[in-house]
């Protein structure tokens, strides 16, 4: 299974200002940066939760058809189902008629569902990432995240900013990790992956 993202978020889980208030930073000669560190933060919890924070276009690609007749999609929630192609061993690209199958958005992670009688097409496909479905998935906007998460995102971000590159402490030669806390907020909202 691999993915990409195709559209990303047009918003922040939290704004510049209140990063800034978290760090206790005046003045605005960083605000560039602290920009580009919600962005990175909000990666880090992405990948930590298996979740979109927000509104973001993504494509699952699969090499061919699941036996199960279930395709899941990461990247919680999801909002919709954009479009499900496959391409044919000859190179013809094909969409999926609708009617084929059903997207439950209600589930984390989301999935697309085969119809009831329904069945996936017999072309024999290209070799390699011959499924695509493109989605929408993430929350639709900031006030709708939950607060533990927007929390995280804020440690990060607020880590990043005080260590900007790996630091060893002490004598030892451990490496500064990020903080404990940080796990505990995003823990209660990780989906599992299987």
């Amino acid at each position: 299974m691999q993915t990409r993202l195709v559209t990303p978020p047009t918003l922040k889980p939290l704004s510049v200002a209140a990063l800034k208030t978290h760090l206790r930073i005046d003045g605005a000669d960083e605000d560039e940066y602290l920009a580009a560190l919600i962005d990175v933060a909000t990666q880090h919890v992405e990948e930590r939760a298996w979740r979109a924070v927000l509104t973001q276009t993504r494509e699952l690609a699969l090499d061919g058809w699941p036996a199960e007749g279930v395709i899941e999609l990461p990247g919680a929630p999801v909002q919709s189902v954009t479009s499900v192609k496959y391409t044919t061993a000859q190179g013809v690209e094909q969409t999926l008629d609708g009617n084929v199958y059903v997207v439950n958005t209600i589930a984390e992670p989301g999935f697309i569902k085969l119809r009831n009688g329904q069945s996936w097409p017999g072309d024999a496909l290209a070799e390699t990432a011959a499924i695509r479905v493109q989605y929408v998935c993430g929350w639709d906007a900031a006030e709708k995240i939950p607060p533990a998460l927007i929390h995280a995102v804020r440690i990060v971000a607020g880590h990043f900013y005080e260590n900007r590159e790996d630091v060893v402490v002490g004598g030892g030669m451990s490496m500064m990790r990020l903080p404990e806390g940080m796990t505990a907020l995003i823990e209660p909202f990780r989906l599992l992956r299987f």
